[in-house]
């Protein structure tokens, strides 16, 4: 966000967690992108600090033969607060996923991913639904 916190990322970050995602994360102010006990995450977070681990010491065992080790680790699209929050106001105005994906630099199949699990949360059928949730639970997008 470029270190600005606007109206409407604040807006976004209260409708991610109306989804009740089960963060408990404080991602405002200070702590602007630090995430603080996020739930049902600890087998991810500890296979990831492996996975660097062990890349690490690869890359200084093979160092000297001038081999470069690399990794890549996906981040976990499950319950993204910030993100479904982000989501669940484009979807509300309207957007198609081809234009979230734009808007939010991520993937098509990110987006169905994401608008499954808010449909599902919410328990609505369309997304239609869901811009009514928004006015109804005065989330403005």
């Amino acid at each position: 966000m470029g270190g600005e916190d606007t109206d409407q990322a604040a807006h976004d970050r209260r409708q991610g967690a109306a989804l009740g995602a089960g963060a408990q994360g404080a991602l405002s102010g200070q702590d602007a992108g630090r995430l603080l006990g996020v739930a049902d995450r600890s087998a991810y977070n500890a296979s990831k600090h492996g996975l660097i681990g062990l890349t690490r010491a690869a890359a200084l065992d093979y160092a000297p033969f001038k081999v470069r080790v690399n990794a890549l680790c996906p981040g976990s699209v499950r319950d993204d607060p910030v993100l479904e929050g982000r989501m669940l106001a484009e979807i509300a105005r309207g957007r198609s996923n081809r234009e979230i994906a734009r808007s939010l630099v991520v993937s098509e199949k990110t987006v169905k991913t994401h608008v499954s699990h808010i449909l599902g949360k919410l328990g609505l059928e369309s997304r239609v639904q869901v811009a009514g949730w928004v006015a109804e639970h005065d989330a403005h997008p």
